[in-house]
């Protein structure tokens, strides 16, 4: 494995660049206009305090915490590969 692959996967590396990443799309998200489609939909679930899934597509997945209007928590499922580590450290 290159230098380049063994920096991009080690713990220490992740968790600064996800910390840079979550900086930049915080800055992101203040400078866009969000648009939420069939917001019903979730808004029903919400009012009644039933659990659902919310489905994202990948271009939009950073943007995730930005929509969650609900105070609840929040459960995002990634997968145990780099990319999605690297995705929960962001999240988080």
């Amino acid at each position: 494995m290159n230098i380049k692959k063994r920096l991009v996967k080690n713990f220490l590396i992740q968790k600064i660049l996800g910390f840079i990443a979550a900086i930049y799309i915080y800055f992101v998200s203040i400078t866009s206009n969000i648009k939420h489609i069939n917001n019903s939909i979730p808004e029903k679930y919400w009012k009644n305090d039933q659990p659902f899934i919310l489905a994202f597509w990948h271009s939009q997945l950073m943007m995730i915490s930005f929509s969650w209007k609900n105070k609840k928590k929040l459960n995002i499922l990634a997968s145990g590969h780099s990319d999605g580590r690297f995705g929960a450290i962001i999240g988080k």
